[in-house]
């Protein structure tokens, strides 16, 4: 089976693989390394700014912050807070945005002749005491257009009381430079660079060494627990040592518990003993960690063994914390135990400032290591570059057991030889067995008393077993190598009818199909449904063929079709077994379908294939049973509506006809307008729920507006366009958001329960308010402000949570009125139950982040809980803080909720399966927290016959993965680094900067 799509077109679809795939966006300006040579100046000193950058920038320096009248002598003013060192390298006149402002690359002020790399004197003669804060900029200005750019902020304090612009001559006992960096009271950060030597230099106050010195030992606890150790001594005489940091090679580690994501990273101790003695003078600890602003890896200043990790932005070149060395095996091995490929290469080809600070390349060892017996079985000297190597190992002859792959780095000017680790498990494969999947454990029961069919050439195989001529305006034959012979739709036209293949088959058989240019749809046997296929050889089915027969229909991708079909004989008893423990898992498992998204045309991620029949209903439907999701959380709407409301404020999609919009965007959500208005689709999967033993919970997004003119404006509800005086609005805003609705509004809250009591009264298993799209529920309403303080005296403008008690009142009393949307519900529900006899519980998604950032974004849940209002809480790792709400930990949901009889389930995001080691390690901690179950996003995307399905299933048997993850080699094909670690978050995390504290736009 070739898997080298998996990891990459996954990766891919969610835009995360920019530095792994090299698909960047073209021209991209990034700073790749920047110097400030001095942050601690006397009045009158000059300081000097370096930047590296590519993408071939202009580069500007500005002061943050200013007014006009403070403007220092010698820069230009720009509004509204901001001023720039002047530069006279563009003409004033010309097609140019601030051209005074922006310096070329070797233009009149820079001071370095590098390419790529600009330096500027700055000059504080005339400044006043006091801390300045400035950025510097690379950028496409003076370039008209669109704004593209990068920037490091930086501060510059002005002193006359300082003892020198050298930190070093702080009266410490004891000074700690890494990298030559020192800082104030050894308290960090301190710049290092991954993957070449770094340095420690400790600098004494020689009246604390006595007349025989003191020793230096230097203890460094790797991420993996490996540990080294260094010795030095410092004399009266010689007060300084240099000792080796090392290259921070080896990958940080990472812990999946209780839904929080925790980071290790490589720990030092320094430990400081006189000489004579052997008593103790100073003991320092560091830890390696990430500044987040500048997106660098750093030390910093503590007794730390792990962090809370909570990702960031996508598609970045470089990852902070990615492992200067990439190491992984080709995924191969995942099918054939002796297909072992070891892949390497650099993260990234970072060129800096000291060349000696350049990772370009790193000479290594290749080492395999019996972990056993701890023998050494291959070594291999390889040179790690950015591109990609590949080495393939003969290990046929090698006995079963596991084997320690590692990159063992052979740098000059360091006595570091620890690097990435991969474990690789050699273990036979069960006699017998056919795999689902690659990425799971589910096996069937070859049967060996039948044969195995291939079929490779569809023009005979349509010729034997099609009881139908092919139809030439959509049906062509495609002649490959050695006798193969392709089936393809020329038309791209899913109404084309499916050509139906009846083999002769009789008993039980495995189907594994392989798709001509990315995509067909199947039927296999006559009970099944019609299929969208990606790519494979991949598994579709397991049935019995006895007069039976295959249907294969057109994608819309023209010139598509299938390759190949495989039936392999299996046992029924087998089959059986496959099937009851796939779709009856020992945990629940409850998709979260936002549903119309399938129907997006190719290339676009969630898609089938475009078939825009109403038998895809039932594909859903089937397609979340079969992987075990007994229960669904359908979407009915965000802005708009995707079922037919009887109600006259509704918009059903698309909110403004598809012949106003873009082509583009008409292209990408023609499918999704064809689905909703050609057909019932609410009604029909209610009616069809029964047939496959699925329980339906129609889903609100409760803050999904988009804007009027977000895509053509075909996401924008009429009511919400015709209600401006509603929207959020944003702390000291003057005015309000163009996509978001404030709850203190009572016409709001009607508006959302009416849906859902309409809703309601079509009898589901239960309704399921959607607050993850998009929070915060209300913020800072002019009117909403001004009742409160009428009523208590206090300006929310003016407090945050620096004062505690005073922030919760306001944000509890600005929580209840969304708080009043589910009460509101919960009234016109028990008329409803009432009448249908049926209990219609009340399932809230929210976010992880904590209770009190819930609280602070309109989610009171411990009132919920309280009030009976809800009825279960499923919980999202939507990261949009910059990781300063929470861990997303699940316990104090957990120990709320049992106190008041409410079901908690844990999240994982469909929409990031980034990495599978990740997302299966995030199941289970997420199980072994004692969550109730496990809710998928865009469980659609599951429903797509891919290998990456059977993973779902696996996610709540605890037992079954733990047992997987320590025996398969996954871990080694899908190693977990920085830029994946976050797999299984919300899709929507890592954007938003939403914060307790402070006065701005992203205050809570």
């Amino acid at each position: 089976m070739r898997l080298g799509h998996l990891l990459w077109g996954s990766l891919a679809s969610i835009g995360l693989v920019a530095a792994t795939c090299g698909n960047a966006k073209p021209q991209s300006i990034v700073i790749t390394d920047y110097e400030v040579d001095k942050r601690d100046v006397h009045p009158g000193e000059t300081l000097t700014v370096r930047i590296m950058a590519r993408g071939g920038a202009n580069y500007c320096i500005r002061h943050n912050g200013v007014r006009r009248e403070e403007v220092l002598a010698g820069w230009r003013f720009h509004s509204p807070n901001h001023a720039f060192l002047p530069a006279s390298d563009f003409p004033t006149q010309g097609p140019y945005k601030n051209p005074q402002v922006c310096h070329k690359d070797n233009g009149r002020c820079d001071q370095d002749k590098r390419q790529g790399v600009f330096a500027l004197g700055i000059d504080t003669t005339g400044w006043a005491e006091g801390t300045y804060s400035f950025s510097a900029m690379a950028t496409n200005r003076p370039a008209l257009g669109r704004f593209r750019g990068d920037s490091r902020d930086f501060t510059v304090t002005v002193s006359k009381a300082l003892s020198g612009s050298d930190p070093a001559k702080d009266k410490l006992p004891f000074q700690i430079f890494v990298n030559d960096r020192a800082t104030s009271k050894n308290e960090g950060p301190w710049p290092i660079y991954p993957g070449v030597p770094n340095r420690l230099t400790v600098k004494a106050d020689a009246a604390h060494l006595g007349k025989t010195g003191c020793r230096i030992n230097l203890f460094r606890t790797q991420p993996d627990g490996r540990t080294s150790h260094e010795s030095a001594r410092l004399l009266p005489q010689s007060p300084e040592v240099t000792m080796h940091l090392g290259l921070f090679a080896v990958p940080a580690q990472y812990d999946y518990e209780a839904g929080a994501l925790f980071r290790r990273g490589c720990r030092l101790r320094i430990e400081i003993t006189d000489q004579d003695t052997n008593g103790p003078l100073a003991e320092i600890h560091l830890y390696q960690g990430v500044d987040a602003a500048h997106g660098t890896e750093v030390l910093r200043a503590g007794r730390v063994s792990r962090v809370a990790h909570y990702g960031g932005p996508r598609g970045l070149s470089v990852h902070a914390m990615d492992p200067p060395i990439l190491l992984r095996l080709a995924d191969g091995v995942l099918v054939d135990p002796n297909d072992v490929r070891v892949s390497y290469r650099l993260r990234a080809r970072q060129e800096r400032l000291r060349s000696e600070r350049s990772l370009l390349r790193v000479p290594a060892v290749l080492r395999v290591t019996r972990v056993a017996e701890g023998t050494v079985v291959l070594e291999k000297p390889v040179e790690v570059l950015p591109a990609e190597a590949e080495e393939k190992l003969d290990v046929a002859s090698w006995p079963e057991g596991r084997y320690c792959i590692e990159i063992v780095p052979q740098v000059k000017g360091t006595t570091d030889r620890q690097g990435p680790v991969v474990e690789y498990r050699r273990f036979a494969l069960e006699p017998g067995g056919v795999l689902l999947s690659p990425l799971a454990s589910w096996r069937l029961e070859r049967d060996a008393s039948r044969d195995e069919l291939v079929v490779r050439d569809f023009r005979q195989a349509v010729q034997r077993w099609s009881p139908e001529q092919l139809d030439g305006r959509h049906w062509r034959y495609r002649d490959a190598e050695a006798g193969s012979v392709s089936l393809v739709c020329i038309s791209g036209d899913w109404r084309a009818a499916p050509i139906v293949l009846r083999p002769g088959l009789r008993g039980h058989y495995a189907v594994f199909a392989e798709t001509e240019d990315g995509a067909c749809y199947l039927r296999i046997g006559k009970d099944d449904v019609t299929r969208g296929v990606r790519e494979g050889p991949v598994f579709v089915r397991a049935l019995d063929m006895t007069d039976n027969e295959v249907a294969v229909a057109p994608s819309v991708v023209p010139q598509s079709g299938i390759r190949q079909l495989r039936f392999v004989p299996v046992t029924g008893e087998s089959v059986q077994r496959v099937v009851e423990a796939t779709s009856h898992p020992p945990t629940p498992l409850r998709g979260v379908a936002d549903w119309c998204d399938i129907f997006a045309p190719p290339p676009v991620h969630h898609s089938a294939g475009g078939r825009l029949a109403e038998d895809q209903f039932n594909m859903l439907l089937r397609g979340h049973a079969e992987l075990g999701m007994r229960s669904i959380a359908w979407s009915i709407g965000r802005s708009w509506v995707e079922y037919h409301s009887q109600l006259p404020g509704t918009t059903r999609f698309p909110c403004v006809p598809l012949a106003t919009i873009d082509e583009d965007y008409r292209h990408s959500y023609a499918g999704r307008a064809h689905m909703i208005n050609q057909y019932r689709p609410l009604a029909g999967v209610l009616d069809g729920r029964g047939k496959y033993g699925l329980e339906i919970y129609p889903w609100l997004a409760m803050q999904r507006h988009y804007g009027a003119k977000a895509y053509g404006g075909i996401f924008a509800s009429q009511w919400f366009k015709s209600h401006p005086e509603w929207r959020r609005w944003n702390k000291n805003a003057s005015s309000g958001s163009g996509s978001t609705v404030c709850y203190f509004f009572e016409d709001v809250r009607k508006e959302r329960v009416d849906i859902l009591a309409e809703v309601a009264e079509r009898v589901p298993d239960g309704l399921v308010i959607g607050c993850c799209r998009q929070v915060p529920m209300l913020l800072y309403h002019p009117e909403m402000v001004a009742t409160y303080k009428r009523k208590t005296g206090v300006d929310p403008l003016r407090i945050d949570a620096h004062d505690r008690h005073q922030y919760e009142a306001w944000i509890r009393w600005r929580a209840d009125f969304f708080t009043a949307t589910l009460r509101e519900l919960s009234e016109r529900l028990r008329l409803i139950r009432a009448r249908t006899g049926r209990p219609i519980p009340v399932i809230v998604r929210v976010p992880s982040k904590g209770l009190f950032t819930n609280m602070a974004q309109g989610l009171d849940i411990e009132t919920w809980c309280r009030e009976g209002l809800v009825d279960q809480i499923q919980l999202v790792p939507l990261e949009d803080c910059e990781g300063r709400g929470g861990s997303h930990e699940v316990l104090p949901y957990l120990e709320l909720c049992r106190r008041h009889d409410v079901v908690v389930w844990g999240g994982i995001n469909g929409n990031t399966f980034s990495n599978y080691t990740a997302i299966m390690k995030r199941a289970l901690g997420l199980l072994e927290a004692g969550v109730h179950g496990i809710e998928l996003y865009e469980s659609n995307n599951f429903c797509v016959i891919t290998p990456q399905r059977w993973i779902i299933p696996l996610l709540v048997d605890k037992q079954r993965l733990r047992r997987f993850l320590d025996t398969s080699n996954v871990e080694a094909c899908y190693p977990v680094w920085a830029r994946n670690a976050a797999a299984g978050f919300d899709n929507h995390s890592f954007g938003g900067r939403w914060s307790v504290y402070g006065t701005g736009a992203n205050s809570l």
